[in-house]
Parts: C-alpha cells; structure tokens; sequence
C-alpha cells in the first residue's frame, strides 16, 4: 500500500508544480459588501446573517487561488411575543450576528480583464447574541463557534490600466452538523436566547459585492 501511496502523491506534487508555472502570479486585497439569506433548512429560523461586509487577502500563484478572508454579518433583529404560565405577556428582541473567519482554495482563471474563480471556503463561524427584551431580560450565553464549508464562486472585472476590479462572490455555508443558535423557553415560557443541538447538515446563501486591487 505504501509503494502506491507515494507513487500517487509523487503524481499530485507534480500536477500542481505543472498547474503553477502556467500564467501569472499576483496579490490582491479587496473589501466585501453583502447579505446572507437565513437558513435554508434547520430549526433556525431567524436569519443570523443578513447585511454585512468583510476583508479578503490572497495570491494566485499560477492558476492557483490561496487566500484568506474575515466577515462580520448584522443578522436581522427578530421579536417574539407571548403569555407566561400567570397570563403577562412577556416579549423579546434578539438578534444573532456572526463573524466569519477562514481560508480560500480554488482555481482563478482569467479571460482578458476577466477573472472567474471557483473555490471552496472552509473556517469558522462564530455566532454572538444581542438580545433585548420590552418586559423580561434575555439569558445572554457566550460565543458559539461553528465550522462550515462553502462552496463559493468569484468574479471580477478589471479596469484597464489599473490594479482596481470590481465584481461579486456568492458563497453557499454548509454548517456541519452540532450546536445551532436558536431562540428558546425555559419551563415558565420566558424567552431565552440560547444554542441547542443541530442533528443535521444546515446551509445558506451569502452574496458580495466585491472591490479590490490587484498586483
């Protein structure tokens, strides 16, 4: 088995070598701007994403995309409204933002002033509570932390004679299955912002607006 291992990564280390002499090599930074939509299934259903913006750093070294990028998204408040066990009504406004933290793989191909890029997004997302409420305190819990995979696609135009493009990403997060933020009652109904356990896969869409410089 070993012998066939190596003869494979031998194959795999000059595959890459080959993929990286052919084209350009270059550096970039960019800023994102963007919405997330809520989840597209799970138990969740205030969208934690919504509105937000990021950083992005990376290379293409040959036709190879490495980059990094940070993301912070508002998520959109939501309210709840009910009576207790005594007949009050209690009532609560929360909200769930989530900061993105992760790597880039992917393939940058370019036509011209043309860049298309798939790749595949892996990292963290770290979910912070903001709850508020009218009548009762929401229970405020510490960060959740989150890892997701998402296959994403880039592209870009850039300007003639110039190092700045202007272009989009969408990105699909594939949340692994675990702990999910979602917003709770304990045995007397009061609200209570919480996490709870997610037994399957959960995902939803980001798109950006993307503007950076490449060099």
């Amino acid at each position: 088995m070993k012998p066939y291992a190596s003869v494979v990564a031998s194959l795999l280390v000059l595959s890459l070598t080959n993929v990286a002499k052919a084209g350009d090599s270059s550096f970039e930074v960019a800023g994102l701007f963007g919405y997330g939509s809520a989840p597209l299934n799970g138990s969740t259903e205030a969208n934690n994403f919504g509105p937000g913006f990021g950083l992005r750093g990376g290379a293409t070294i040959g036709k190879f995309w490495l980059g990094a990028t940070a993301t912070y998204q508002f998520g959109i408040p939501d309210y709840d409204a009910h009576y207790n066990q005594s007949g009050d009504l209690q009532s609560g406004n929360y909200c769930l933002s989530v900061f993105g933290i992760g790597g880039e793989l992917g393939a940058s191909l370019r036509f011209g002033q043309v860049v298309l890029r798939p790749y595949v997004w892996t990292g963290a997302l770290i979910y912070v509570q903001s709850p508020l409420s009218d009548f009762t305190p929401l229970e405020v819990q510490g960060p959740l932390v989150r890892f997701a995979v998402a296959p994403s696609f880039h592209f870009d135009y850039q300007l003639p004679r110039s190092p700045l493009f202007l272009g989009g990403d969408i990105r699909v997060n594939v949340l692994v299955p675990g702990t999910a933020p979602t917003f709770k009652y304990d045995g007397a109904h009061f609200p209570l912002a919480g996490w709870t356990s997610e037994e399957h896969l959960t995902a939803n869409i980001s798109a950006f607006a993307v503007v950076g410089a490449r060099f």
